[in-house]
């Protein structure tokens, strides 16, 4: 099987090292040497295949740096070797939600669920989203006056047209929370809930429809406004130009076209996440900066508004182009 490749035979390891690569790992990672940290992580799990822990470490790391599917298998893995199953499901939850694997996340006993997560979980395991439109389009970018976002798109919901900041501190699709009574717009939580999960029916952004999109109902401030994560926008495998064109491409294949991963550009590498202290991920999303790590925020994105970046999610990359 494909994990069989990626991690060939154990190799023998002396005794009083075997439990130290996961630690030098975490180690490595925070001081943002990621190739060595990434290394290490491989290593771990092939001196100690069968070690939850080893497992659950590699799996989180690749994850967190968009090899979404295979961290996956790798947590599920941890666990069936006996790792402890609120953990892996901890891990698991936001990773199924990004593949939209929601029959997986549905099975996750220990994951505690909101009641309205699980219903909406329940709910989009027989109402799937969708995507239709053209491979590729390139859309207008809107300033913002938000210095930790890179720009605005538009989109059209349920009539409406809502301005979303591009904003690497939210996660998903988020809309303000009048929407809630909008025709198209299935919410699964009780009324005035701080944060409701909910389903848009049909979107339009530009020539893409979406249908059954994912979406969270919070106080915006008012019915135009709307934020999406890096952790959403990261499927487009979009090139953002808030410096030169002021537009924005996505690409429904979510592959950056090699034309565009220009050898000249900067490749910064990316992680929705790290790992905690106490086992539960602290999001991101992570860029790696001299001499570790930053949470990326106004002071990381300033910078990159002056020029272009293509979020390469496949990779876990950031290519800016100044």
């Amino acid at each position: 099987m494909a994990l069989a490749v990626m991690l060939p035979l154990a190799v023998p390891a002396r005794p009083a090292a075997a439990q130290q690569e996961v630690p030098r790992a975490h180690a490595y990672l925070r001081a943002g040497r990621i190739s060595r940290a990434e290394a290490m992580y491989f290593l771990a799990a092939r001196r100690r295949p069968r070690d939850p822990e080893a497992r659950f470490a590699l799996g989180e790391y690749l994850a967190s740096r968009g090899a979404s599917r295979v961290g996956a298998v790798l947590i599920e893995e941890a666990r069936r070797f006996g790792g402890d199953s609120a953990r892996a499901a901890a891990l698991l939850a936001p990773i199924y939600a990004r593949l939209e694997d929601f029959a997986a996340l549905t099975r996750l006993a220990h994951a505690r669920l909101a009641p309205g997560e699980l219903a909406r979980a329940r709910w989009l395991q027989s109402n799937g989203p969708t995507i239709g439109g053209p491979d590729s389009v390139t859309l207008p970018l809107i300033p913002t006056a938000t210095s930790s976002a890179f720009g605005a798109i538009r989109f059209i919901v349920a009539g409406d047209t809502v301005r979303a900041e591009i904003d690497p501190s939210a996660s998903g699709l988020v809309l303000d929370q009048s929407h809630a009574r909008s025709p198209g717009i299935r919410v699964f939580d009780a009324p005035g809930a701080a944060r409701q999960p909910a389903v848009v029916t049909r979107a339009l952004l530009g020539p893409f429809t979406l249908r059954n999109a994912p979406v969270t109902l919070v106080d915006l401030g008012g019915a135009g406004r709307a934020k999406v994560g890096l952790d959403w926008i990261a499927r487009w495998a979009p090139t953002i130009d808030p410096g030169y064109t002021r537009t924005i491409t996505l690409r429904r294949s979510g592959r950056v076209p090699r034309k565009v991963a220009a050898p000249m550009a900067t490749r910064v590498p990316l992680l929705l996440s790290i790992p905690g202290s106490t086992g539960v991920p602290i999001p991101g999303p992570w860029i790696a900066v001299p001499g570790g790590l930053a949470r990326l925020g106004a002071a990381e994105v300033a910078p990159m508004r002056t020029g272009r970046v293509t979020l390469d999610s496949r990779r876990g990359e950031l290519l800016i182009d100044r």
